[in-house]
């Protein structure tokens, strides 16, 4: 797709008859109609439909601003029904949904305008709090009440067109992205200074066709997923030293993967291997299992050394060997020091090779 065809994001028509299947209590009302819907036992947008305005005012608790709130839903409704809805940018799409101070802990939450590709959580519940001059807890409720809004018949119908983007973006590279790569996504113009990554996080969440697993957003099927895992499992754990990512290939195609696959290129079992945490990559393409092939690493960066090494140098070591997928914390690379028989732990806090 060109930037062009992202100038408005257009929602494809809805039938009539799949928003009358709508059940009230999710179709995007607002919380008074549907308790009242309830209270007189209408449970279908299209039972809804059929009842007249002067009815509904005599319904209790019901006057002419709910009257006027459920003939606004219809009329939107009709306008899906033509594909007239259409949406100049992310944050309009939001907005038509969230009111401006559930919009604005939207973006604290999920980090939606800062930058760079982490998938590190946003902003804490009482660091928006204290912005915002919230309790901790009003900031969760909210946070609920934001997902409800969003997971709504009526957003997830608006929100399907951005899902699409996103999908049509991981088919140009075998059905997954991680989060560097949605730097490049060809709607960044409609996000309108949104991340790409966040955004993609938040629809994680409020949808199922497309999942995060690992570090890896992706189309496919989790059941592809786990055959990649099981048998990079199975190959590296007979090898505890690292192997090269011909020799990790070489296994698929011994065990008919691609056979299996016969559309998925080699390319896709090393992004996937490369994003799961049971995995580790060398910048020289070299990959291993955690923790035994983390061990054999750690291993070989001490021998590289004439005399025992303190800690801080080998964890910063390790970390610069292996790509930055790969990294792992101080308190992951302590443990494995720690706990190994491979490694003789000095008084002065140094490491060295068991003989």
């Amino acid at each position: 797709m060109t930037k062009r065809a992202f100038k408005h994001l257009s929602v494809p028509a809805t039938p009539r008859a799949v928003i009358d299947d709508w059940p009230v209590k999710s179709a995007g009302l607002p919380p008074r109609i549907v308790n009242a819907c309830r209270r007189h036992d209408i449970d279908t947008v299209r039972e809804l439909r059929a009842i007249p305005g002067e009815d509904l005012m005599k319904m209790r608790s019901l006057g002419a601003r709910s009257l006027t709130e459920v003939q606004e839903f219809f009329d939107f409704c009709r306008q899906l029904e033509r594909g007239r809805v259409r949406f100049e940018s992310a944050p309009v799409l939001l907005r038509r949904f969230l009111n401006e101070t559930s919009f604005a802990v939207l973006i604290e939450r999920y980090g939606l305008n800062t930058r760079g590709c982490s998938l590190t959580p946003g902003a804490t519940l009482d660091t928006i709090g204290q912005h915002f001059g919230l309790t901790r807890e009003r900031v969760r409720q909210q946070i609920a009440e934001i997902h409800a809004e969003l997971g709504t018949h009526l957003a997830q119908t608006c929100l399907k067109p951005l899902v699409a983007c996103y999908a049509d973006f991981m088919r140009t590279r075998d059905g997954v992205a991680g989060p560097e790569d949605l730097e490049a996504v060809p709607f960044l113009n409609w996000l309108k200074g949104l991340n790409p990554c966040r955004m993609l996080l938040l629809l994680t969440e409020l949808q199922s066709s497309i999942i995060l697993r690992g570090g890896l957003f992706t189309i496919l099927a989790p059941d592809m997923l786990e055959d990649i895992e099981k048998i990079a499992v199975r190959y590296l754990h007979r090898y505890p030293k690292p192997q090269r990512v011909s020799d990790v290939i070489a296994e698929f195609e011994e065990q008919g993967w691609f056979r299996k696959w016969p559309s998925f290129q080699p390319r896709l079992v090393v992004k996937v291997i490369e994003n799961s945490p049971l995995f580790g990559a060398t910048h020289d393409d070299f990959y291993f299992l955690y923790p035994e092939g983390a061990v054999y690493l750690l291993a070989t960066l001490i021998s590289e050394f004439p005399r025992p090494v303190r800690q801080s140098v080998l964890i910063n070591r390790f970390n610069e060997e292996v790509k930055p997928v790969s990294r792992r914390d101080d308190a992951y690379v302590t443990e494995l020091l720690t706990r190994s028989s491979v490694f003789i732990r000095g008084r002065d806090g140094t490491y060295r090779l068991r003989k």
